[in-house]
């Protein structure tokens, strides 16, 4: 983004995100790379088939996760990867669901 490392995330991350997706250029395919890579091993990992980014970085949309598809290393089986619709309460939902699930009231 052309800003200095030691450089204050913006306030609103998921709105500078939306700008940044609105003109893929040199650094927008080198993040695509980087999460290509981290997901990529964990792919191998985990063995998935399928990964959905969540929280502000679904602002970069469907393109970006096709980008990281694209860039997986060789040695990865075919993933799919979409952007969650949950945006940031992603993580707190699945979060709620797990206790859901887990919770068993007392009869009477």
């Amino acid at each position: 983004t052309g800003a200095a490392e030691d450089a204050p995330l913006p306030s609103d991350l998921r709105s500078a995100l939306s700008a940044f997706a609105e003109t893929p250029g040199q650094e927008w395919h080198a993040l695509a790379a980087d999460y290509a890579l981290v997901i990529g091993h964990l792919q191998v990992l985990l063995d998935s088939r399928a990964a959905f980014l969540h929280g502000p970085v679904t602002a970069l949309g469907e393109p970006f996760c096709k980008a990281i598809v694209r860039q997986l290393p060789a040695e990865c089986p075919p993933l799919e990867l979409h952007p969650t619709i949950l945006g940031d309460d992603a993580g707190a939902l699945g979060a709620a669901s797990l206790a859901m699930e887990a919770w068993r009231p007392e009869g009477p």
